[in-house]
């Protein structure tokens, strides 16, 4: 029988169950957060090998904050160490703080953190530590406290997908990962159903829900 790769987020019936997101900051417009939206402060860390760090690539992507929040991908083959800023092709090392590996991120922000270290997470440049590694904050933040920074013309996603997306997002929870589905569970056709079936949700807002 083949083991799960990680046991703690495995339930019964072999369904993989992502951790609870445990640093939780914000960003606001304002800074009343104590993070304050501006250009230049936040770095992003992603891995193209995960499904949930998509989302937050194309909401990045489609609101033209790529000047605003930078943002550096790990090597997508991760050992027992977890992710890792190795050089090779669409991913290198981490140009802030020179980490070879994602976790020194997460024990620079917290010594006694156990959890598995996950992306994609929120760097802050000028407090030293991650602000969250919360992947729905993390694009509501980039939708509704990065709006001074948007591209011309670029789309409310929070007005557009608000809705559409948390439906999507809890039907893509509730499933097992297995061939022909995302890891989060959601099959490609299924995934291609909900979007017929909810034209209000842009198809590019949708596209992080399947590999």
């Amino acid at each position: 029988m083949n083991r799960a790769q990680f046991p703690a987020e495995t339930s019964a019936d072999g369904a993989f169950v992502r951790q609870a997101c445990t640093i939780r900051g914000r960003i606001t417009a304002d800074g009343s957060s104590g993070f304050r939206a501006e250009p230049g402060r936040y770095h992003l860390y992603v891995s193209l090998a995960c499904p949930w760090a998509h989302r937050a690539i194309i909401v990045r992507k489609l609101l033209g904050l790529e000047d605003v929040i930078s943002m550096s991908v790990v090597d997508p083959i991760r050992d027992e160490r977890g992710w890792a800023f190795r050089e090779g092709p669409g991913h290198g090392p981490d140009p802030i703080c020179g980490f070879q590996f994602l976790s020194e991120a997460y024990l620079r922000t917290d010594p006694s953190y156990t959890g598995r270290y996950t992306v994609p997470c929120i760097w802050d440049r000028v407090t030293g530590r991650l602000v969250t590694n919360n992947f729905a904050d993390i694009t509501i933040d980039f939708e509704t406290q990065f709006t001074a920074f948007h591209r011309p013309g670029a789309p409310d996603l929070s007005r557009q997908c608000a809705g559409s997306a948390a439906a999507l997002y809890q039907m893509r929870a509730c499933g097992r990962t297995s061939p022909g589905r995302a890891s989060g569970g959601i099959s490609r056709d299924s995934g291609i159903a909900f979007c017929l079936a909810h034209p209000a949700l842009p198809p590019e807002c949708a596209c992080w829900a399947w590999g």
